[in-house]
């Protein structure tokens, strides 16, 4: 079963030059397009029982006028909105990211977690991770403001976040809502959100995986980017 939803970052819309330049008309084409294109199979592609809809079935599908498709299509294609297959298929480059970094993250996952920590040695496996400069933050397990997030305070929480996730898989990504993705992104802002995820995720795998998970990941967050530049 296809999940119901897909990653959209309303900053990333409207912080498109090339598509803020196409037509109020070719972006709404676009969005409809991308709908179409989280049904499909390879995900990502314009495709309809594996085949690619004429400009009359995209009419219909999106409620343009079909004499309307080409023109929009060709603006699109133009500011290089999407790509296309060898065949001619259009895709979603950004879909079709996400869902082969999704697949990676649920093999690595199964494997017991990212492959580039389970290869670390000790010594590279301290509490404190190198940042920018070579400079060591000084973040412990010990410190009692992290410390605390790993406490049970709820069993409504424990109930949905269960501690059978292992250390190694664990991947604080399944845990985050876009809505947790915006505020991390406000509350580091300048910092690679993604490079920070991937440090805490080290992080709890070299301590224990915490009751709260996403608590936990907004106080590991305040604590490593207070007074530091991205």
């Amino acid at each position: 079963m296809k999940n119901p939803w897909f990653k959209f970052y309303p900053t990333d819309w409207k912080g498109d030059d090339a598509l803020r330049l196409c037509s109020p008309a070719a972006r709404g084409l676009w969005i409809e397009i991308l709908c179409i294109c989280h049904q499909a199979t390879p995900y990502g592609h314009l495709l309809i029982d594996a085949n690619a809809p004429t400009d009359d079935e995209l009419s219909v599908l999106t409620g343009i006028r079909f004499d309307e498709i080409p023109k929009l299509l060709g603006e699109l294609e133009k500011k290089k909105i999407f790509s296309r297959t060898a065949k001619g298929v259009i895709y979603s480059r950004r879909m079709v990211r996400d869902a082969k970094r999704l697949s990676q993250n649920a093999k690595n996952g199964k494997n017991g977690g990212n492959p580039n920590l389970c290869k670390e040695t000790e010594k590279s496996l301290s509490v404190n991770p190198l940042v920018k400069g070579g400079v060591k933050a000084q973040i412990s397990e010990s410190d009692p403001e992290i410390k605390d997030l790993y406490q049970d305070t709820s069993s409504a929480r424990e109930e949905s976040y269960p501690q059978a996730v292992g250390r190694r898989a664990f991947d604080i990504e399944r845990f985050l809502t876009d809505a947790d993705r915006a505020a991390a992104r406000e509350r580091a802002a300048g910092w690679d959100l993604y490079g920070l995820i991937r440090q805490f995720n080290g992080f709890v795998a070299r301590s224990e995986v915490p009751r709260d998970p996403v608590a936990a990941f907004f106080g590991w967050l305040s604590k490593f980017t207070k007074g530091k530049a991205p």
